[in-house]
């Protein structure tokens, strides 16, 4: 049986703190006040700093607002974390189980990008660009944990 590269178990712990954070962050930012120009304001290297009321940057060192640079990025790390835990038993069977929750993770978001690309225009559909791989992620660790779960209950039905 070839092994699929993941990581130790403990991730998942870890995963499960990153998407405490980015909740958190997000949560903190949706209660703030709007007129307060809060945020997490950095300096940082940016490419491309097209902000609206800013002057447009080009690869300089701009006092940028992160938050929802962290809220993603953290979002991210932990769904991966989650996704690419190894399982106290890893066999054929949740190897197998892997592969079939990636392949309708796959399918499922190529009819969802196709459905949002006819359909949704805007900041919507610019929205759905950013989350794309945030609900990859999230479609392949519900049918993946659903998956499990089935198999569990027919293998407690048939002792």
């Amino acid at each position: 049986m070839k092994k699929i590269p993941l990581l130790p178990r403990h991730f998942r712990w870890i995963g499960f703190l990153f998407v405490a954070i980015s909740l958190g962050l997000y949560f903190l930012d949706s209660f703030r006040d709007r007129s307060d120009p809060g945020g997490i304001f950095i300096k940082t290297f940016v490419f491309i700093n097209d902000t609206p009321l800013t002057p447009i940057g080009f690869f300089e060192i701009m006092e940028v607002d992160v938050l929802l640079t962290l809220i993603m990025l953290t979002m991210l790390l932990g769904l991966s974390c989650f996704a690419f835990t190894r399982r106290k038993v890893e066999d054929e069977m949740i190897n197998s189980i892997r592969l079939y929750s990636w392949s309708w993770a796959v399918i499922v978001m190529i009819v969802l990008s196709t459905l949002v690309m006819i359909f949704v225009y805007g900041k919507t559909f610019v929205s759905f660009s950013f989350l794309f791989a945030h609900l990859l992620l999230l479609a392949y660790i519900t049918i993946f944990k659903v998956n499990i779960w089935k198999m569990n209950r027919r293998s407690e039905h048939e002792e």
